[in-house]
């Protein structure tokens, strides 16, 4: 399975988000978001919970090419490989854009980094993996790339 797999940035193992809502796994009614919200969810790093609304963009994907990806509101996107195992199957390595949009704090400190779904949106809904969980791990020691992201 995925024993020997790298750390994600904390000290105490990879990052997850438990209970994956539909809405992050494309099988909400109307229209879907396309992607997965990047939140707090009780994530620590050095004994304190992260700052959602900077920590992906700046701490986790700090290092990629960030360019401005809309004007109003200001949001910006970078590109990343990621390396997907979805209920213990592997998907290879897929180009996945992530996109911050500062201004959806809204000064209640929302989630303002998405992880888009790309050309995994169709297998993601077709799984079904509402109320699973996502992990996302850091590359490999000494590579910026690819990241690992697992759901079971």
């Amino acid at each position: 399975m995925l024993a020997l797999l790298p750390t994600f940035y904390t000290k105490n193992g990879r990052a997850q988000k438990t209970k994956l809502p539909a809405s992050d796994v494309q099988r909400q009614k109307g229209n879907v978001i396309g992607g997965l919200r990047l939140v707090q969810a009780k994530w620590k790093v050095s004994g304190s919970f992260i700052d959602q609304t900077k920590y992906f963009r700046h701490d986790v994907f700090g290092h990629l090419s960030w360019s401005m990806w809309k004007t109003r509101p200001f949001s910006e996107m970078a590109e990343a490989n990621f390396d997907v195992y979805l209920l213990g199957n592997g998907y290879g390595v897929h180009r996945l854009m992530i996109s911050h949009k500062p201004s959806g704090e809204a000064g209640q400190h929302n989630y303002t980094t998405i992880l888009h779904w790309g050309d995994l949106a169709e297998t993601i809904r077709q799984l079904n993996l509402v109320g699973k969980t996502f992990n996302l791990y850091s590359p490999p020691e000494g590579q910026t790339e690819p990241f690992i992201i697992e759901v079971a």
